[in-house]
């Protein structure tokens, strides 16, 4: 059987990614995650503070920091990661009115846009209760999102086997 120059570059991105994912693809136990915290600070509210895993977003999704911190001069994103210990509210703290707008344009206009590009079902956006979690609830949101991405890492195992097992890796 004969392989065309296109068939070998194809395997050999194929061998690259499958090295890249079997070195990066390690289980996340979000049980152990610190950094996560509730967007509450001009609380009480008519929903419960929304709940956000800063680790999932940046480390699992590698959300860029820059999709969701910013500092604006002439147009241009110019916040660096010395400027992390900024939250939201540092800003964005006039009023509610302007805190509660701030992260729903930013969290839910990236979860709008994920969810219209890459047809991404389990993106929340217009389910309040998935981002506005209940204190008492946050285990079971942890548990789902955990199982939901061993799905995924077990995805590209089974696709890693397959590619050795036809003798590609």
């Amino acid at each position: 059987m004969r392989y065309n120059v296109k068939d070998f570059i194809f395997l050999i991105i194929l061998i690259i990614l499958g090295t890249v994912v079997v070195c990066y693809a390690q289980p996340v136990n979000l049980l152990e995650i610190k950094d996560e915290y509730y967007i509450d600070k001009f609380g009480p509210y008519k929903m419960p503070s929304v709940y956000f895993s800063h680790d999932i977003h940046a480390n699992e999704y590698q959300i860029s920091c820059k999709s969701c911190h910013h500092i604006y001069k002439k147009g241009k994103n110019i916040w660096t990661p010395e400027d992390h210990e900024k939250t939201c509210t540092e800003c964005h703290n006039k009023n509610k009115a302007e805190a509660i707008n701030s992260y729903h344009m930013k969290c839910w206009g990236c979860h709008k846009r994920l969810r219209e590009v890459y047809h991404l079902a389990d993106t929340p956006t217009n389910q309040c209760q998935k981002c506005h979690i209940k204190p008492s609830e946050v285990e079971k949101e942890r548990k789902r999102i955990q199982k939901k991405l061993e799905k995924k890492n077990e995805t590209l195992f089974k696709i890693i086997q397959n590619l050795k097992v036809k003798g590609f890796y």
